[in-house]
């Protein structure tokens, strides 16, 4: 069986993060997704109220190291060489998840899946390692199989198969997942599927991400299905004719939309 959805980056800390990544949306003050944000790195000279600091998405009270590079995404289109996206989804999914995924190739190390045939899969990476990645498929493409009925795929009336997309495969390293690269890589999934003109695009997650997936203007599509590897997830669709999704204020991914 595929999988998909948005399945290994948050973990427990899922209301913390959507709580800090909310306050940071709701600022007057804009923020450059490509330059980091200043951090302070000794404590010894910073007052008071910055030795109290938090950063962003952290529980901890440490200080946080400035980050070598900002990440870098690049694009693997249909029939492009994604080998280090397949050798990533192995990492984290059998090596660290031990998801036992259906198409882990344990020889070679690799996951790779029949959608990926016709994917776009998108690689973050930083300081030349990869650290993320995520994948979106447009039913114009291929033939969506197991998605079709477990997706709810036509459910899109008459927008369907040629505006339709779905996402999945989404996963990024340990050190990223209280961080901005699961915006970034799912920001990115919106900007292929509006360049390719779709109507909805369509995914599944287990339930804790369902709130992440709504402030994207994503619905419930059904509440409860049992995914095969992933056991209860929800399915979640959204309307790319939404102008909630650039909008800085309603959604979270909006400043990752070119316009």
């Amino acid at each position: 069986m595929p999988y998909g959805g948005g399945h290994a980056f948050f973990g427990p800390y899922m209301s913390e993060y959507i709580s800090s990544v909310s306050r940071r949306i709701s600022s007057s003050r804009e923020i450059n997704p490509l330059k980091p944000e200043k951090t302070v790195t000794s404590p010894q000279n910073c007052t008071v109220a910055q030795q109290k600091k938090v950063t962003i998405g952290h529980r901890h009270a440490g200080w946080r190291q400035p980050e070598s590079t900002t990440p870098e995404l690049r694009i693997f289109k249909p029939g492009e060489d994604a080998s280090d996206i397949y050798r990533f989804r192995y990492k984290i999914y059998e090596e660290e998840m031990h998801r036992n995924d259906h198409y882990a190739d344990h020889k070679r190390k690799i996951i790779k899946d029949p959608f990926d045939d016709y994917a776009y899969n998108i690689g973050a990476y930083r300081d030349g390692k990869i650290t993320g990645t995520a994948r979106i498929n447009f039913c114009a493409d291929g033939d969506p199989g197991f998605y079709r009925s477990f997706l709810e795929l036509e459910t899109a009336g008459a927008c369907y198969p040629q505006k339709v997309a779905f996402s999945s495969r989404l996963m990024v390293v340990i050190s990223e997942r209280r961080r901005l690269l699961p915006l970034m890589l799912s920001a990115e999934c919106f900007n292929i599927a509006f360049f390719r003109k779709a109507a909805w695009s369509f995914l599944d997650c287990n339930q804790h991400l369902v709130p992440f997936y709504k402030r994207m203007c994503f619905e419930v599509q059904n509440s409860s299905k049992l995914h095969p590897s992933f056991g209860d997830v929800a399915i979640m669709r959204v309307d790319l004719s939404d102008r909630r999704i650039s909008d800085k204020r309603r959604s979270i991914v909006a400043r990752y939309i070119r316009s």
